[in-house]
């Protein structure tokens, strides 16, 4: 593999347990990169089925790898920032995947200096259904993360960032990735870049869809919210997407008995 002048030194993080269907991808894409200044470790949380053996095939190109018990997946990803050397981290975990070769080595020639550097994403549904989402297209912070996080696998975090704020708070099982963000910009005041280049693949497996998961989401964000938005804030915004939601219907409705009309005569 080839070496890269770099000014900034990056530690990719990869945290899975049971991914033997989809961990291989994700290695191979990182294996794959052009620039190898970089660290990478591995945290594998004890998995039951062949996900450790895939992982060993790949040791003598990683950093640190270590398979354990944790308490899930922010537990893993606090322990990896523990260890890690990097002046940014990458959160690419199992199942998700660099976008091409040259990933590494464009980032680090870029030389970004901004605390948190936010790159562009594509997201692959069950079915083959892709959208990809620009990071230009992300407005300002206050008003983004009130309705969505940063896609951990795309963004750019300095480490640095977890010594002055705390690492990611576990008491969120689902969106501690996204009260990280709110607590390190909103209130920190860490400073944030957008790069029109893409990343990563993240693939929405749809386990979010579940009904326990979504209840579960759903509960954390309102917490979240009233942990850092104002209830007039909160009351605004809530209404706008209620009005908005209502418009749409009508409108739906309305182009339904249109098309009806022009079919009847």
């Amino acid at each position: 593999m080839g070496r890269c002048i770099t000014v900034s030194f990056l530690t990719i993080v990869t945290v899975c347990r049971n991914e033997q269907a989809r961990i291989e991808k994700t290695l191979d894409s990182v294996v794959k990169q052009a620039c190898r200044d970089f660290e990478w470790i591995v945290l594998d949380g004890a998995s039951t089925d062949g996900t450790l053996a895939i992982l060993e095939k790949y040791k003598e190109r990683m950093s640190i790898l270590r398979s354990e018990p944790d308490r899930g997946i922010y537990d893993a990803m606090n322990k990896a920032i523990g260890l890690a050397t990097g002046e940014y981290l990458l959160f690419l975990n199992g199942g998700d995947w660099l976008a091409d070769d040259r990933v590494v080595g464009d980032y680090l020639e870029r030389n970004l200096q901004e605390d948190v550097v936010i790159g562009d994403i594509l997201v692959r549904y069950p079915g083959g259904r892709e959208q990809y989402r620009p990071s230009e297209k992300i407005g300002p912070m206050y008003d983004h993360l009130y309705w969505r996080s940063l896609p951990h696998q795309s963004t750019f975090i300095r480490r640095e960032l977890f010594l002055q704020h705390g690492l990611y708070n576990e008491q969120f099982k689902i969106i501690a990735d996204w009260e990280f963000f709110l607590r390190a910009i909103l209130r920190g005041g860490a400073t944030v870049a957008r790069w029109a280049r893409n990343v990563a693949v993240f693939t929405h497996d749809g386990i979010s869809a579940s009904p326990a998961h979504r209840q579960l989401f759903c509960k954390e964000r309102i917490r979240m919210r009233r942990m850092y938005y104002p209830w007039v804030y909160r009351f605004r915004r809530e209404a706008n997407e209620i009005l908005g939601r209502t418009v749409n219907r009508m409108r739906q409705k309305l182009a339904r008995k249109s098309d009806d009309s022009t079919t009847n005569k």
